[in-house]
């Protein structure tokens, strides 16, 4: 019986900012050295504030955020195979959910944070203390 050889699962959050190619070139790389793929995960957030958004509008921010994630894997993943998660989720949910079963987490040091419902931060320090695999931070910024 022939055994299937397993391949590594390469997680990454990115915000879309620009900061997001740096961390993604950096889990793309390591991709790429361990035989692997990347899982890369965008999680956007309405906020309480603003829950009356019509769905509409939730969709049109749904495709963008789709739209930006493509973007950035084109320019700097285009050669490692990749999925995208992109939802409406609090990232630290979303990005926890995702490394079940991954075999590395890659995030940055900065991001866009620091809006009313989470300071800057509290998705790496989150993910620190609880992720499901290992943990990268990549310094940035």
């Amino acid at each position: 019986m022939r055994e299937e050889k397993r391949v590594p699962l390469v997680v990454v959050g990115v915000d879309g900012s620009d900061v997001s190619e740096t961390v993604l070139r950096w889990a793309r790389n390591q991709a790429k050295a361990t035989g692997g793929r990347l899982r890369v995960v965008f999680g956007w957030h309405v906020t309480d504030q603003s829950r009356d958004v019509p769905l509409r509008i939730e969709a049109d921010l749904d495709r963008a955020a789709e739209s930006r994630v493509a973007e950035l894997v084109a320019a700097a993943a285009p050669d490692v195979p990749t999925e995208l998660v992109v939802q409406e989720a609090a990232p630290v949910d979303l990005l926890l959910r995702e490394a079940k079963g991954a075999d590395l987490l890659v995030l940055g040091s900065v991001g866009h944070g620091g809006t009313g419902s989470q300071p800057r931060g509290t998705v790496v320090r989150t993910c620190l203390d609880r992720a499901p695999c290992p943990v990268v931070v990549v310094p940035v910024g």
